[in-house]
C-alpha cells in the first residue's frame, strides 16, 4: 500500500473540538499507510496526543482570535512527508474505502479529489457523543444533510506538488470563508482535473460563535470579494498571477 499523508490544522476553541480531533486522529491511526501531521495554533496548547511513529504534532503560539487556516494548511502541505495528501477537517470522517478511492484518483492524475459525493452530513450533539465513544455507531443515514447542493468542504485530497505550484490554499482568505469554493473554481479555471468518490462525509458536532462583530462582517466582505475576484479571471490571467506571484498570490513569494 502506497503511503499517504494526512494534514489536520486546528484551533481548539471549544472542548468538543478537542474531543473531535482526538477521535479523528485515533480513527486515522488504524490504517498503517496513513502518516498524520496535526498543527494546533492558539493562545494555549490543549492537545496532548499519544506518541506514535506515524503522527507528528506541532503547537504554534498564536494570539490571533481568528484561525488563519489557509496559512496553516499551506505550512502543513509543504511539510507533508508524502506527495498524496489528504487535507482533513478536524471534525470530519469518511470511510476507508472512500479515502483510498480519492488517493487512487490522485495517483491516476487528478490534482484534487473529494472523498465523498457531496453529501455533507452534520451529526447532532448526541450522535457525535455516541460516535466518539464507538465509531461503529456511525450509519449511512446518520446526521442531517447540510445543504441542497454538493459540498466541497470537510476533506479533500491533492497532488501536493501540483496543488502548491498553483497557489495551494489561497491565503487571501482569513478565517472561515468561501475558500472551499475558490479552491475548486481556481482548479476549474486552470483546467486541472478534479474528481469525487461515492459516499457521504460526516461532521462531528461542535459549538460555534454566533455573534457577528463589525470586524467579522468586514472580514466576511473581504473574503467574498476574494472569491469574486478569482471567478472573474481568465485562465491566462490566473496563470500569470500565480506564476509571477503577484496580486492575491503574492503570499507565495515567501515559499
Amino acid at each position: 500500500m502506497e503511503e499517504i499523508s494526512v494534514v489536520i490544522p486546528i484551533m481548539i476553541n471549544y472542548p468538543n473540538r478537542k474531543q473531535n480531533v482526538e477521535c479523528v486522529v485515533n480513527y486515522l491511526l488504524r490504517y498503517p499507510y496513513l502518516h498524520i501531521d496535526v498543527l494546533e495554533a492558539g493562545r494555549d496548547r490543549f492537545l496532548h496526543l499519544p506518541a506514535h511513529p506515524r503522527l507528528r504534532y506541532t503547537y504554534v503560539p498564536d494570539d490571533a482570535p481568528v484561525f488563519y487556516h489557509t496559512y496553516y494548511r499551506n505550512r502543513l502541505l509543504q511539510q507533508a512527508k508524502y506527495p498524496i495528501v489528504g487535507v482533513w477537517d478536524a471534525d470530519a470522517i469518511v470511510s476507508e474505502e472512500q479515502f483510498l478511492a480519492a488517493a487512487d484518483y490522485i495517483r491516476r492524475g487528478a490534482v484534487m479529489c473529494f472523498p465523498y459525493d457531496g453529501d455533507f452530513r452534520y451529526l447532532s450533539k448526541a450522535e457525535s457523543q455516541a460516535v466518539r465513544a464507538d465509531l461503529n455507531q456511525l450509519r449511512p443515514d446518520s446526521g442531517t444533510r447540510a445543504m441542497g447542493r454538493p459540498s466541497v468542504g470537510g476533506i479533500f485530497f491533492v497532488n501536493r506538488d501540483i496543488y502548491l505550484r498553483w497557489g495551494g490554499d489561497n491565503e487571501c482568505f482569513y478565517g472561515w470563508s468561501p475558500e472551499d469554493a475558490e479552491r475548486v473554481k481556481r482548479m476549474e479555471i486552470l483546467e486541472l482535473p478534479i474528481a469525487r468518490t461515492s459516499g457521504s462525509l460526516y461532521h462531528l458536532f461542535h459549538e460555534r460563535d454566533q455573534i457577528e462583530t463589525p470586524d467579522e462582517l468586514a472580514r466576511s466582505y473581504r473574503n467574498r470579494k476574494a472569491l469574486i475576484d478569482v471567478c472573474h479571471l481568465s485562465k491566462s490571467e490566473l496563470e500569470h498571477l500565480i506564476i509571477y506571484r503577484e496580486g492575491m498570490f503574492s503570499y507565495m513569494k515567501r515559499w
